[in-house]
């Protein structure tokens, strides 16, 4: 058998006056004398905070905010803070002579210098334990004779209280509070990816990276930015303002693991002042896709840096991350913050549930094969991480080159008839063995009798069970004693006619001259799209 895989893969007020609380044990006195109320247990637990990080993220949500890296004038001064007051894990890449503190699947990195840049806002983040947070940055402040703990607030999400804090150079501000009550666990279950292993730290996460402006114009470009580069989802808040709805909140929306809703939001405030040098922040891009797509918009309006816009697309490709200027409004192009964004791709980095249990049952099947619209180099790099060694695939791989292009253009078809086995010998029924697994149905055009379209891997899903329920299916499909796996595909699978109905039309649309002008060819890429996604619920139950 050959089986074919595709790779695609509010207002805050303090709870209690800030001279009782300069301690916080003096703050645990002044709860343990406070009546006991339900509404207050509530927001303990994170249940009645109405706080949007207790929900799940939106459909459509960014992968992961990935690290803000700040410049400080002693890396030292920042460890005391970070690592021994945050209770943040550490690592120090010699290489780049950065210091990274970890929160969960994100982290803060620093460089030294004279020039220290600033976060635009409050970095939000959920700890364990916040009294030894309180304890710990206290002291730090008295060693380091500067006020680090700020002010005690209501907590939004859970625990008892959140601390305000200053970082030791006075240039960031953080929000310090407990996760929802019972979180922790699950919390540090997210997988990391690229940052160092997991250790169990009090430190638990970055929940939110809040930006300051001065207007709500600047407010409605930076939807607009993301919307039109980045396509993420987006939750925009409105202000009645003399008698008119402006927006003064741009709220993007990541989904890192279960019980991780991080956001970057975007606030309107008339009294900031934005710093004249900022740090940057990483935020990845779902799939191979999305980050392409990017890619191709911001080289278009020349946001990308002066170092990435002298490199290749193959180069920015191999790398998985470009950096860009700032957050740019595509509809007048006039920068509207000089904050420096590292896209990066997270295709490598997380592997859905299942996958190296069937990536051994398949090294028991004949000939597997990889066959992927990414481009070859792209592919290689993946490879090192699907397959080390080359025990499962060997050689037979084949990717953007050996698919075909289609009118519409973006848009490339698999043919089967490439992939050979030293089974066919002259049989003209050859391709009836031959099994595609694509989560695409525009892959499928050119073999609709033995294709099997699988769901999205996004790397959110924890209980994921697409591979277990492929693997059962390609075990079926063995049991066929003449071999031909595409009539019993058929035989198994529900709605199979209608499938092949529709990838047959999708074909004769994909075809199509396209038209010249933008809006024209617009109109086809949302055809497509929509016609995709209805073959998938048709199918599948579900879409994407």
């Amino acid at each position: 058998m050959l089986c074919v895989l595709e790779s695609q893969a509010a207002t805050h007020e303090s709870v209690f006056p800030r001279e009782t609380v300069s301690r916080s044990h003096e703050l645990a006195l002044a709860l343990q004398t406070a009546p006991a109320q339900p509404r207050y247990r509530k927001l303990v637990l994170g249940t009645g905070s109405g706080d949007l990080h207790v929900r799940s993220a939106p459909k459509d949500s960014l992968p992961l905010l990935g690290h803000i890296e700040l410049t400080v004038p002693k890396l030292e001064d920042a460890k005391l803070f970070w690592m021994e007051g945050l209770g943040c894990d550490e690592t120090y890449n010699a290489s780049t002579r950065e210091l990274w503190a970890h929160l969960g699947p994100s982290q803060v990195r620093f460089k030294e210098g004279s020039s220290s840049t600033s976060w635009p806002g409050e970095i939000r983040i959920w700890v364990e334990d916040i009294r030894s947070v309180a304890d710990m940055l206290n002291m730090l402040g008295r060693t380091l004779d500067t006020k680090i703990v700020e002010e005690m607030r209501e907590a939004r999400t859970g625990g008892e209280y959140a601390a305000l804090l200053h970082d030791p150079g006075l240039k960031n501000k953080i929000e310090a509070s407990e996760a929802p009550g019972g979180w922790s666990a699950a919390l540090r279950q997210i997988p990391i990816g690229l940052s160092a292993q997991a250790k169990k730290k009090n430190a638990l996460a970055i929940s939110d990276a809040v930006v300051h402006l001065p207007t709500r114009t600047q407010i409605q470009g930076v939807a607009r930015f993301y919307d039109h580069y980045i396509g993420s989802a987006i939750t925009k808040k409105y202000a009645v303002y003399e008698a008119q709805a402006l927006m003064d909140i741009c709220i993007i929306h990541f989904a890192p693991g279960a019980k991780l809703h991080q956001t970057l939001t975007y606030k309107a405030d008339k009294r900031y002042t934005v710093p004249s040098s900022l740090s940057s922040v990483c935020i990845y891009m779902k799939d191979h896709g999305q980050f392409h797509l990017a890619y191709a918009k911001c080289k278009t309006s020349d946001l990308l840096s002066i170092e990435c816009s002298k490199k290749s697309w193959e180069e920015i490709e191999s790398q998985k991350e470009f950096l860009i200027t700032g957050v740019m409004d595509p509809q007048d192009h006039s920068m509207v913050l000089r904050l420096p964004h590292i896209l990066s791709s997270l295709a490598a980095a997380f592997k859905p549930p299942g996958a190296k249990g069937g990536l051994v049952t398949m090294a028991k099947w004949d000939c597997p094969w990889i066959y992927t619209t990414s481009t070859p180099n792209y592919t290689k790099a993946l490879m090192r991480h699907v397959d080390p060694g080359g025990k499962v695939f060997a050689m037979r791989v084949l990717t953007r080159d050996q698919c075909t292009p289609c009118q519409v253009p973006g848009f490339f078809l698999k043919d089967m008839s490439l992939i050979r086995s030293k089974m066919d010998g002259d049989d003209s029924n050859s391709l009836q063995r031959r099994i595609l697994v694509d989560n695409n149905p525009v892959s499928c055009v050119l073999h609709p009798s033995g294709s099997v379209l699988v769901r999205d891997w996004l790397g959110d899903a924890e209980e994921d069970q697409e591979l277990e329920r492929l693997q059962k299916l390609l075990e079926a499909l063995l049991q066929d004693s003449q071999g031909d796996y595409a009539a019993r595909l058929a035989q198994m699978t529900r709605g199979f006619q209608s499938w092949r109905t529709r990838l047959k039309a999708l074909g004769e649309l994909l075809e199509k001259t396209p038209p010249s002008e933008a809006d024209g060819l617009r109109s086809i890429f949302r055809d497509v799209s929509r016609e995709c996604n209805d073959m998938k619920r048709e199918l599948l139950g579900a879409a994407p």
